[in-house]
């Protein structure tokens, strides 16, 4: 849905005119179902808000405003044309489509302090900036929140729904979460874009948390020939905690050639290198990392290439496996996952490095900043290569470690008696 100014299905927000002078307003004013302060895109004629057909509320004017919220307003969408708040006056905006376009020009700011209410899910459009400040637990739309461009920024702790998806861009633009003053719990969330120089992106401030309480994904399934960015930087803290849930830093669900015909642009043979999705998703500027999940993917898939930069501060990961470049018996890009230079703490029970035809390379960072790998077993495929330390450093293994045939262990040697190594027993 595109909103604009000629759409028959707006109504145009009059502010505190209740006649009609054939311009539009705006500014301060009272939304209620009753009050005849909405008028035509010409300001031609002024009626009351038309609750029963959930129109597309069109807020512009001369100048931006306040709008108190006071009745449970039902709307088809929102559009700000200049900067607008619309405060909670006892209301509330209630939504029943799931994918309600909330429409924020280039240039402008939007703030919702008013309750989402209702079945419907929010899609913020434009370029511009969109504020949610409600307060936690009041704003209970059913639907997930998608950001395809723009910013979304969480205004207090919690004012987006804590149990729903949450997705930052799509597979036609990068957008923006900001979560610079304040936090946000997510049920899952899922990061793409499609422009090698452009990246989604999550800013998360000093002593705030974005935490994922089920899946977190990064790149865009079932399709081909995508460029994937992720930038999540900032001194607070990403938390993605389910046991139950997977952690996926490139992943690629189309698995025959029929399913790839339906897709644009694919390339016979599905899985040749010409199909590969790439995706870069780099954590290095975020001040602290967790996962703690029941699978841990990078390059997972066919024709996936992807590398994950962890923080270069703290990462903190465990998991029952960890998926490095594994392409389920078709072919396969290459997967690269690097912990960086600060404190790591990695726990899992085996690590799967190379599988089915990927390639991939897994290094730890230093250990003489403070890191620490302790695994349960180690299988290095041919064509991967497994490098415990950047810097020096040490891997421990509890089980076995298994070197296939063409596979690469990366060793750097220092001084006398100073050398990368892998303690198995």
């Amino acid at each position: 849905m595109n909103l604009t100014a000629t759409s028959i299905n707006a109504q145009y927000w009059d502010g505190s005119d209740s006649i009609a002078d054939n311009v539009v307003d705006g500014g301060n004013g009272i939304w209620t179902n009753a009050g005849t302060n909405w008028t035509l895109a010409d300001g031609s004629n002024n009626t009351s808000w038309a609750a029963s057909v959930e129109k597309i509320a069109v807020f512009s004017g001369a100048s931006g405003g306040t709008v108190q919220v006071q009745d449970a307003v039902a709307v088809n969408g929102l559009q700000f044309a200049k900067n607008y708040t619309l405060a909670n006056a006892g209301g509330q905006i209630q939504i029943t489509n799931a994918a309600t376009e909330v429409r924020v020009d280039t240039a402008v700011t939007a703030t919702v302090a008013a309750p989402v209410t209702g079945a419907g899910g929010i899609h913020k459009t434009g370029d511009g900036v969109l504020i949610f400040t409600a307060v936690a637990g009041t704003n209970t739309y059913a639907g997930g929140t998608v950001i395809t461009s723009g910013t979304l920024q969480i205004g207090a702790n919690d004012t987006l729904p804590t149990t729903t998806a949450l997705t930052v861009g799509t597979d036609v633009f990068a957008a923006s979460l900001d979560l610079s003053s304040a936090s946000q719990q997510v049920g899952s969330l899922a990061i793409a874009s499609n422009n090698a120089n452009v990246y989604s992106t999550i800013t998360i401030g000093a002593g705030q948390t974005l935490q994922v309480n089920g899946s977190m994904s990064i790149g865009i399934p079932n399709n081909v020939k995508t460029q994937t960015r992720a930038l999540i930087t900032g001194p607070g803290a990403l938390v993605v905690s389910n046991t139950n849930a997977i952690f996926d830093a490139g992943m690629q669900t189309v698995t025959s050639q029929a399913a790839a015909n339906l897709l644009p642009n694919a390339t016979t043979p599905f899985d040749s290198s010409a199909n590969a999705n790439n995706v870069i998703s780099d954590f290095t500027g975020l001040g602290s990392f967790t996962a703690n999940v029941k699978e841990f993917r990078v390059a997972f898939g066919v024709n996936v290439n992807s590398t994950l930069l962890l923080s270069n501060t703290s990462n903190s990961i465990t998991a029952n496996v960890v998926q490095l470049a594994n392409s389920n018996g078709l072919n396969s890009g290459t997967g690269t996952l690097v912990l960086g230079a600060g404190t790591n703490t990695f726990i899992t029970d085996a690590i799967n490095i190379g599988v089915s035809k990927g390639v991939a390379t897994m290094k730890f960072a230093s250990q003489t900043a403070g890191g620490s790998g302790t695994v349960g077993a180690v299988t290095v495929a041919s064509g991967a290569a497994l490098a415990p330390g950047n810097s020096i450093g040490t891997l421990n293994v509890a089980g076995d470690v298994t070197f296939a045939a063409g596979s690469v262990y990366e060793v750097e040697v220092g001084g006398p008696g100073a050398a990368d190594l892998i303690a198995a027993g």
